[in-house]
């Protein structure tokens, strides 16, 4: 019987070789990394010139913008000064002319604010409301000032022509008694409240130094009324109306019109 040979197939199997691990070694720069950092610190210099020319920007912008609040304010305060300084100006009028132009100039003062502010940036808008309305708060301060001391002026000079009127008009109705008496009166009133308007002293008065005052300005009207009447009185002959009326009002005459009466 035929046999067939028998062979051992090899069996090949993989094991470890020692020491024959691969050491590769690679330096960082050999994958560019010198080149990225240098990109990187290229980099934080480029923001930080950027950061600066935006810092340099806006400083630069500050100072334009408060530059030209600035200019505005001058322009403010030029024509303000125009207004109200000038020959001619709001502070030159006087009496009733003050008053009545009082309305007018702060209108015309509160429009040229709204002209200058109409082309501002609307970023320092708010910072030039601020600066105009110090402005105007400060020249309607004046204005209100000289207006109230204008008023006083004002009122002083129609009283002051009210006693006047009331001084000729007694003398003026001499023959009259009722006439007389009531522009006496009325002239007496006017005088009262002046005194109260300007002193602050009320005409109910009980203090004896005040009550001085009062008779002191009413003197410098019932003296020259009374004056009066006597020497129509006596230029109408009228002696004795003209002895009994002197006896009755001679303490309302100065004592140097009594002589000169005498």
């Amino acid at each position: 019987m035929a046999t067939v040979p028998q062979y051992e197939i090899g069996q090949v199997k993989s094991s470890a070789v020692s020491g024959g691990e691969q050491q590769i070694q690679t330096l960082p720069e050999a994958f560019g990394s010198s080149i990225a950092q240098a990109n990187i610190a290229r980099g934080k210099v480029i923001s930080q010139l950027g950061d600066q020319a935006w810092q340099v920007a806006f400083r630069q912008r500050d100072k334009f913008d408060q530059a030209v609040l600035k200019d505005q304010d001058n322009q403010l305060q030029t024509f303000i000064r125009e207004q109200m300084d000038d020959p001619g100006g709001y502070l030159s009028l006087t009496g009733k002319d003050a008053l009545d132009q009082k309305a007018i100039i702060e209108k015309a003062i509160q429009e040229r604010m709204k002209l200058l502010g109409k082309d501002i940036e609307p970023r320092i808008l708010d910072q030039w409301k601020v600066v105009a309305n110090q402005r105007i708060n400060t020249a309607f301060g004046r204005i209100s000032s000289h207006s109230s001391r204008e008023t006083t002026t004002y009122y002083n000079t129609v009283s002051d022509s009210r006693i006047a009127g009331a001084l000729h008009d007694s003398i003026t109705n001499w023959e009259s008694r009722d006439e007389r008496e009531k522009y006496i009166k009325f002239g007496i009133n006017e005088v009262n409240q002046k005194i109260e308007r300007v002193l602050g002293i009320s005409p109910d008065t009980q203090d004896e130094d005040e009550k001085a005052i009062f008779a002191k300005y009413q003197l410098e009207f019932t003296s020259p009324a009374h004056s009066g009447i006597i020497e129509k009185l006596l230029e109408a002959d009228e002696y004795d109306k003209a002895n009994t009326y002197y006896t009755i009002h001679k303490d309302e005459i100065k004592a140097d019109s009594q002589l000169a009466l005498k």
